[in-house]
């Protein structure tokens, strides 16, 4: 996971809220995948996830639309 300092943000929740919030919630990728979708975020964040089944990457910021996931090796 990567932080970009900013100073535009919005309401909601900073990276290690995020990394709390999945590991808590989601039991692989496709969940945390789906949580993301659905999380505001107070700043831009790009999220790798990794579980048995491979490779995520996840951009999104709170002033742009999100990127959604492509499949890695």
């Amino acid at each position: 996971m990567t932080f970009v300092a900013s100073v535009k943000t919005k309401p909601g929740l900073n990276f290690l809220m995020v990394v709390r919030y999945l590991l808590e919630k989601a039991r692989n990728v496709r969940e945390a995948i789906h949580l993301l979708q659905e999380l505001p975020l107070n700043t831009a964040q790009n999220i790798i996830l990794a579980d048995r089944s491979g490779v995520s990457h996840f951009s999104k910021s709170p002033l742009r639309r999100p990127v959604f996931p492509r499949k890695a090796l």
